[in-house]
Parts: structure tokens; C-alpha cells; sequence
């Protein structure tokens, strides 16, 4: 699922990913970071790419450019939770 079909189908808000989508957008975040991800997967797990421009935080922030400090602490954010869901 992405940004915009998130948007679509959340019920207990209207998303306007236009209007909403230059800062991290929270119920994203809160659903990406409840994201189910399977122990069995992390064998397979051969290298964890930090960088800032991998979809994870265009599906958080859509028009986020990578510039503004807030980003960045987001980022930071996102990053340590990746590394404790591997």
C-alpha cells in the first residue's frame, strides 16, 4: 500500500496528501511503523541501505525533498526502527 492509497482508504479522517503531504503525515507514520514484518524474512536480509531517498520516506512525507531539518529527524527516526524490525 502507498501514501495515496492509504489516504483513500482511511476512515477516521479525511488525508489530503496534496495539502498534507510536505510533512510526515501521522497516521502514516503510525501505520508504517506497526507494519508487520515477518521474523522468517530476516535471514534473507543481506544489507540495510541507509539512505534518504528510499521510498519508505516518500510514502511517509510524499513531498518531502530531503532538505528541512525535520526531515531529518524523521529520517533518523525510521532508520533505528528498521534496524530493530532486521
Amino acid at each position: 500500500m502507498n501514501a495515496h492509497e492509504f489516504a483513500r482508504e482511511y476512515s477516521r479522517r479525511k488525508i489530503d496528501i496534496d495539502t498534507e503531504g510536505y510533512e510526515p503525515i501521522p497516521e502514516i507514520r503510525k501505520w508504517l511503523e506497526k507494519y508487520p514484518v515477518p521474523e522468517r524474512l530476516a535471514p534473507e536480509v543481506t544489507e540495510i541501505e541507509m539512505d534518504g531517498g528510499s521510498e519508505i520516506y516518500t510514502q511517509l512525507c510524499p513531498f518531502w525533498d530531503g532538505e528541512d531539518a525535520g526531515g531529518s529527524n524523521h529520517r533518523r527516526s525510521f532508520r533505528y526502527r528498521l534496524c530493530c524490525w532486521v
